[in-house]
């Protein structure tokens, strides 16, 4: 059982953190959906838009620049900060909008050419999604379990922390429990070993499929 202590009034709650998050996403894709349209292509989410557009404004309002605060962040009144209560810098920006958003692109081409009905081998595609699963999986157990500081695979990547609007100044830490890193290590060997199956039934189930339709 984790034994980390929680700092009240410092960390951000689960539930803060995923109506923002929610809040945020649902602004991006209807901006990225704008942008197709007016591009005359069909609405697409994800695709490049959407992560053009994520990147720039997640890198942009969790920097100075921002001074922490998405708009979804903004609403719930919590903000990401360093370790010493500052916004990220531009490159620890970066770092936790690449695990969190953009991981979703090398996983966005082995889908995309299943759609294409040109899928890739199953070890070619798996050298793509076992990492990138792996990624998601670990950023969200972390995201559910870790109580001591709240945070994330992305957190710990950034050095950041996702605080209560009303914090100032330095933020306190709590080691990780280290029963967290069996757990993470059995999600990943779970991922590696089960996914191959689920893709060799896609690979057949996609293509029948697009040929029914036609």
């Amino acid at each position: 059982m984790e034994r980390a202590s929680i700092s009240p009034g410092v960390f951000a709650s689960l539930t803060a953190r995923s109506v923002a998050g929610v809040i945020d996403v649902a602004l991006l894709a209807l901006l990225a959906a704008l942008v197709q349209r007016v591009r005359g292509g069909h609405v697409q989410v994800p695709d490049v838009s959407f992560m053009v557009l994520s990147a720039a404004y997640f890198i942009l309002v969790y920097s100075s620049a921002g001074n922490g605060y998405s708009l979804g962040k903004r609403l719930l009144s919590i903000r990401v900060v360093n370790r010493n209560g500052d916004p990220l810098s531009l490159v620890a920006s970066a770092v936790r909008w690449a695990i969190v958003m953009g991981v979703g692109a090398p996983l966005s081409f082995v889908l995309f050419d299943l759609e294409r009905n040109q899928p890739l081998g199953v070890a070619p595609a798996m050298a793509i999604a076992v990492p990138v699963l792996c990624i998601v999986v670990v950023d969200s157990y972390l995201f559910l379990f870790n109580r001591g500081t709240r945070q994330s695979l992305h957190d710990f990547a950034a050095g950041s922390f996702v605080v209560r609007g009303s914090h100032e100044g330095v933020v306190p830490v709590v080691p990780l429990w280290r029963g967290h890193y069996a757990w993470i290590v059995t999600c990943c060997a779970a991922v590696a070993v089960f996914s191959p199956g689920p893709y060799r039934w896609t690979r057949e189930v996609v293509p029948r499929s697009a040929e029914l339709l036609r």
